[in-house]
């Protein structure tokens, strides 16, 4: 087999002909779908933008965002044509990178490539499971009701977001970084929080996502709130949410570890369609420049 791997510059270009090859697998590449879906509204751009193709067709992509702490996020593969892309990041683009994030089969075998080349450590970070719902169900009887964040709650909002990074172990964000983050999903309206009692008790980022579903993350409720079904009210009134703007499908990616989040959204009309790694690498000569 013939393969190539090319680099685009340009996000809309790219976006052209990624985002039809990655439609073909909606909730496998929903996040590199969300981010070309909305490119204007992105807060880091994209560093890389590889095209993977066998002799004239694209038949992958690979993206990361700018920046040392983000990963390569890389679309389902073959092993021949990992291989093959491993070497061209890693040889004649001379990627350093700190881990991957793709579909379980994937990632693994990047994974293990990486690591070769490099001569570096490999270890998995998460074992995520890939959700769609294509039906809700609204939750009854539970106290309070589902409302955009106010910008006067963003303090508390980025407590929350704090604590949500260490528990998920996703890179550490600077103050900055975070308040920034916080504030323009705030004022886009995406940010959701579920009110009881005259104050907010669990958020969620409730995305425009892919052309065809809409996006949750972030979903985050304080400890000593949980066990009331808070923010399972909350992502069932988000999902409903996307149908009743023109969006089939629900998305969204949780850690497989927590089997009381994994029930709390199949209890809600989410399935597991599929399962993910996001793996970190250590040693060798891997690691990008901070």
């Amino acid at each position: 087999m013939t393969y190539s791997v090319v680099s685009f510059k340009k996000p809309g270009e790219f976006a052209q002909l990624a985002v039809p090859l990655l439609l073909k697998n909606e909730p496998l590449n929903q996040i590199q779908l969300s981010m070309l879906n909305n490119l204007e509204g992105l807060l880091t751009p994209f560093e890389w933008m590889f095209g993977i193709y066998s002799k004239t067709e694209l038949i992958g992509v690979a993206t990361k965002t700018l920046g040392p702490k983000f990963k390569l996020l890389v679309s389902p593969l073959s092993l021949e044509a990992i291989e093959f892309l491993v070497s061209e990041i890693g040889v004649r683009f001379e990627l350093n990178l700190v881990g991957v994030l793709s579909e379980r089969n994937t990632a693994e075998k990047f994974s293990k490539n990486w690591a070769w080349l490099k001569k570096c450590e490999f270890e998995n970070e998460m074992e995520m499971g890939v959700f769609q719902c294509t039906q809700v169900k609204i939750p009854d009887g539970i106290s309070g009701f589902y409302r955009p964040a106010k910008i006067d709650e963003i303090e508390t909002i980025l407590e929350w977001r704090r604590d949500y990074m260490i528990e998920t172990r996703l890179p550490e964000e600077t103050p900055k970084e975070a308040h920034v983050a916080t504030q323009k999903i705030i004022e886009s309206r995406n940010l959701k929080v579920w009110e009881s009692e005259g104050k907010i008790v669990s958020m969620a980022n409730a995305s425009p996502g892919t052309p065809n579903g809409g996006r949750i993350s972030l979903v985050y409720t304080p400890p000593s709130l949980r066990g009331r079904n808070f923010a399972s009210a909350l992502v069932a009134h988000a999902t409903q949410e996307f149908f009743d703007t023109g969006k089939k499908f629900g998305f969204l990616n949780t850690d497989l570890l927590n089997p009381v989040s994994n029930k709390i959204y199949e209890r809600i009309g989410y399935k597991k369609v599929s399962e993910a790694l996001s793996l970190k690498f250590s040693g060798g000569s891997s690691l990008p420049d901070d």
